[in-house]
Formats: C-alpha cells, sequence, structure tokens
C-alpha cells in the first residue's frame, strides 16, 4: 500500500525542522510512500528548511487556513494511505509500516490516529520518544480499539473512502472539529474509525492562533459539529458500548499501574525532592524510580503503597460507586481508599457509606467544614 504523507505548514520553523527529520529517518528503507508539505504564506524561513529535504512542496499564492491547505494535499496525493501529519510532530521509527498493518487488518477501516499528546499519556518528559514508543509497542494486546472519531494531529485516511464520502468540511473555516464531522461522516456510511494502539508520535500542540481567537472558532465550529452529529452520535455509541474504545481501560492494561494517576503522583515527589523539599527522599527516587516506565514498573508496584483521599459531601451514591470502581480497577492493586463523609445531610449518600464493607476502604465522617477541611 503506498502511503502518502502531507504535511501542512504554517511558520513552527524549528518543530518543522524535527518533524521532517524523524518522518525520514523513519521511511529511510521504505520504498513506497510520498511526502508532500504546503506551505500557507509562512512569514518565517519555513523555505529555506523545506529546500533541504528530497520532499514535494507546494506553495500557496495566499492564505488558505489549515483545512483548505489540507485538503489541496490531499487532492495532490497519490497513496492508498494519506496520512495528514500536523508540522508539530515527531514520529517514531517503523511508523508506516504500523499505520500500513491497522487498515490491512481492519478492511472498515477509514480513519486511524496513534497515540499522542499530553491528553493520552502522562509521562516524565526527560524520557524519550524511542523509549515511550517502544514500551507500548512491546506491550500492545495486540487488538486495534475502535472510536467515535480520533485526533487530527497524525490523521491517517483511507484514500477510497475519501472518494466516496468527501474530503474535510470547509464550513469549519480555518480549523477545529473538521477531523470529528469526517470521522462521523465515515461512521454513517457504515465505516469504522480505529485507534492504532502500538504507535506513539510525539506532538507539541502548537496553535497558529492566539488563545481567544481559538476558543471563538473551537466554540462556533462545536456548534455546526453538534447540531449535525448528536443525534447520530448518542444512538451510535448506545448500538456500539461493547466494542468502543474505552480509554481507561486500554492505559490500565498496557501498564501496571495507571498513568494519569499514580505517575503524577510519583513525578511530584521527584519534583519536590529536586527542590529539597523532602531532601531526605531524594536518593531513594533516583536511585529506585529513574525513568519511570522503563526502569522500575515492577520495583513501583511492589514498594509503594498509595492512599487515596476521598472528599464526599452530598454526592450521588452513583458518583461515588464509579470513583472506588475506577480505583479498584487499576492494575496497580495496593491502594487505600479513605473516604472523608464532610458532613453530608443526605440520606442516600449516607446510607451507601454505611453500607460500604471493602477491605481497602475507610470511611469517616466529620462535621461540614469545605473541601480543604476534608
Amino acid at each position: 500500500m503506498k502511503v502518502s504523507i502531507v504535511i501542512p505548514v504554517y511558520n513552527a520553523v524549528e518543530k518543522l525542522d524535527n518533524c521532517l527529520k524523524s518522518l525520514l529517518a523513519s521511511v529511510e528503507n521504505d520504498n513506497d510512500y510520498e511526502i508532500i508539505a504546503i506551505n500557507d504564506c509562512s512569514t518565517d524561513n519555513v523555505i529555506d528548511v523545506l529546500d533541504k529535504y528530497n520532499i514535494k512542496v507546494f506553495h500557496n499564492k495566499t492564505n488558505l487556513g489549515f483545512i483548505k491547505t489540507s485538503n489541496k494535499g490531499i487532492k495532490l496525493a497519490t497513496g492508498d494511505i494519506i496520512i495528514l501529519l500536523n508540522s508539530d510532530t515527531v514520529v517514531p521509527m517503523n511508523f508506516l509500516p504500523r499505520v500500513r498493518q491497522c487498515f490491512l487488518q481492519n478492511e472498515d477501516c477509514a480513519f486511524a490516529a496513534p497515540w499522542g499528546g499530553d491528553d493520552e499519556i502522562n509521562y516524565d518528559k526527560q524520557i524519550s520518544l524511542a523509549n515511550l514508543d517502544n514500551f507500548i509497542y512491546k506491550n500492545w494486546d495486540g487488538k486495534y480499539y475502535k472510536s467515535v472519531t480520533v485526533h487530527g494531529f497524525c490523521f491517517c485516511m483511507r484514500a477510497s473512502v475519501l472518494k466516496e464520502i468527501g474530503y474535510l468540511d470547509e464550513i469549519y473555516g480555518k480549523g477545529y472539529f473538521e477531523e470529528q464531522d469526517i470521522c462521523v461522516r465515515a461512521l454513517s456510511r457504515g465505516y469504522s474509525n480505529y485507534f492504532i494502539s502500538n504507535m506513539y508520535v510525539l506532538h507539541h500542540h502548537c496553535s497558529s492562533f492566539g488563545s481567544s481567537t481559538r476558543e471563538i472558532y473551537i466554540k462556533q465550529n462545536q456548534k455546526i459539529f453538534e447540531e449535525r452529529w448528536d443525534a447520530f452520535i448518542k444512538e451510535y455509541r448506545k448500538q456500539n458500548r461493547n466494542i468502543l474504545f474505552k480509554r481507561k481501560k486500554v492505559i490500565s492494561a498496557w501498564f501496571p499501574l495507571e498513568t494519569r494517576f499514580l505517575a503524577k503522583s510519583i513525578l511530584f515527589l521527584k519534583s519536590l525532592c529536586k527542590k529539597k523539599v523532602l531532601s531526605n527522599l531524594q536518593n531513594y527516587f533516583e536511585e529506585k524510580y529513574n525513568n519511570l516506565f522503563f526502569v522500575s514498573l515492577k520495583k513501583v508496584s511492589e514498594n509503594l503503597k498509595l492512599s487515596v483521599i476521598v472528599p464526599v459531601y452530598n454526592e450521588k451514591p452513583e458518583y461515588i460507586e464509579r470513583a472506588i470502581a475506577s480505583l479498584n480497577n487499576q492494575l496497580f492493586q495496593n491502594i487505600e481508599i479513605i473516604i472523608v463523609d464532610d458532613g453530608s445531610k443526605n440520606e442516600e449518600t449516607i446510607k451507601y457509606l454505611n453500607n460500604i464493607n471493602q477491605e481497602n476502604i475507610k470511611i469517616f465522617h466529620k462535621e461540614n467544614g469545605g473541601l480543604g477541611s476534608a
């Protein structure tokens, strides 16, 4: 399968250079690909960087914005798979084989994307992309997980599907929600979208807009998207709840501890050590937990006990139950749960708390004093 990599470019020259270096290193032994970069009237020295590499380069005569520039690149592409790649990404080795594998193994796959970005996996910034990607690849469970939509920073598309359902909808203007829209459009035609769950692509989250402008675009485009697809998505989720991607479940399956939770706690302690706040623990953490994910995962699981404090005030029982279940569902099991009832008056809340009988849960009742007191 030939793969076309389309990179819309607007400024951020250093990030672009890193992106192209990683991409060309990754495809060094691959003969069935093309790289298309489209310069959307950048105002810095992007041209100097693009000229360094043996890739196809096009220049817009006027600034078209991300969506129109992307569609231009997609129409120029000749591959069976088209990857719309943000210029502020860094790809791992064996990038294209893993993209191809996902599409070959799942004939119903319209769009796919790998892991990437702090919103999905939190990790120590000192850990290299290669190590993180390698860890994910080695611990992959062999499954690709379906999702309603996938992220657009490394948006992998089946060319034949694009010909059938159309390109990114330019009603979304400069950007935001265009990839969600086309993902749901594919679902409505009977296709599926997948996470390429054995790969991690680093994404720096650069933005072409200021925060106020970005919020305006997000708000207006979200309204368009929801008016179009809300009803369809609710029904789709209802009918496919057993096969759709569940982020927490997948992450927990990969890691012997839940990264969003335990890893942040340990990294926070490490930061305190560096500031001498816990100087007596500094050597301990440096020896035991350096390079958290790749050196000491088993040691962390064996030697740490984690206490989780859950303040409660008139919460609905189902919310408390979900919180407890999410903690008990971690593969890291050495967790004690301390529920502090901050003077709840709701009878259902009190009754539910009094009926909890689990060995790892401690419950304390106190007079109402606020969150800090609890």
